[in-house]
């Protein structure tokens, strides 16, 4: 949504976005949302239709089928900024599977080690489960059930 003030030329950040945008086949446009247009209902801004704030900053995007989506788009940078309009207009299945934080795509995850415990760590544990009174299973019984 523009103003009066910044109808002569787009912010640098919206410009990139769009360079980022165009070839996933979103477009980009600049409107006057607070200036009255006629509708249905008599002269109202786009503000008063769809129910947003009624002073910029204000960033929207929709997939033309549906109500647009608002997005918090304050101090994001032209990457982070296509990453949001993405999320909101194309279905998840369509997104690639990295996820989308302001921007990052992070395709790693955060692994711990799992491995095997230290005997000490071993016999400690059998040691505190007998002072509990639980039955300590050193090996496994075979059992046959035919008979």
């Amino acid at each position: 949504c523009i103003t009066n003030k910044s109808a002569t030329k787009p912010p640098r950040v919206l410009e990139a976005a769009a360079e980022v945008l165009r070839p996933r086949g979103v477009r980009v446009a600049r409107v006057h949302c607070w200036h009255p247009i006629e509708t249905k209902k008599g002269k109202r801004t786009l503000a008063q239709r769809f129910g947003f704030r009624e002073k910029p900053p204000v960033v929207m995007a929709t997939n033309g089928k549906a109500p647009p989506t608002f997005l918090a788009a304050t101090g994001l940078n032209a990457e982070a900024l296509a990453a949001k309009v993405l999320a909101a207009v194309i279905p998840d299945a369509e997104l690639p599977k990295a996820s989308i934080r302001d921007g990052k795509r992070s395709t790693s995850r955060r692994v711990d080690p799992v491995g095997k415990r230290p005997e000490k760590m071993e016999e400690n544990l059998e040691n505190e489960e007998a002072a509990e009174g639980f039955e300590v299973v050193q090996e496994e019984e075979d059992i046959n059930l035919d008979e």
